[in-house]
């Protein structure tokens, strides 16, 4: 599978440059700008923008992103025993697909922190039709979307 940045995510109603790069700097903090009064602030402000401002798109499809899940592990401040610690998930921004579903991840190789969104859930932009958890099957079956 080719791994892709999150600015594959296209975004709804919202100018592009600015806001990839701030999506991208809200999930990495590469430089600093968001001051997070804790861990759970971080994620909540992670979660809130994947839900409410992107969509996934998936060849021509747009997919509303409906449930999340993240999962981080620092040893010294968040040691989270259900994170699977993948190399994957030592890297900011990429794609990888868990076993499980699929994550965009945002660790932190330097600092040692594994990180994931797992998108647990998505459902096509015009439509009630819900999509839970997306595996390489599932993304093959209901969105006609081979991954390799």
């Amino acid at each position: 599978m080719k791994k892709n940045k999150p600015t594959d995510i296209k975004k709804q109603n919202i100018p592009t440059n600015s806001f990839e790069n701030d999506f991208i700097e809200l999930m990495c903090n590469v430089k600093g700008q968001f001051n997070f009064k804790s861990l759970g602030d971080r994620f909540d402000k992670i979660a809130h923008s994947i839900m409410n401002y992107l969509c996934l798109v998936i060849g021509k499809q747009q997919y509303k992103i409906v449930e999340c899940e993240i999962y981080y592990y620092d040893k010294d401040n968040h040691p989270d025993p259900y994170v699977h610690k993948s190399p994957e998930q030592l890297q900011p921004c990429s794609w990888y697909f868990n076993g499980f579903g699929l994550d965009i991840t945002f660790g932190d190789k330097n600092k040692n922190i594994y990180a994931g969104l797992l998108i647990r859930g998505i459902r096509p932009i015009h439509e009630v039709r819900y999509i839970c958890v997306i595996t390489k099957e599932q993304a093959k079956k209901y969105i006609g979307y081979n991954i390799k």
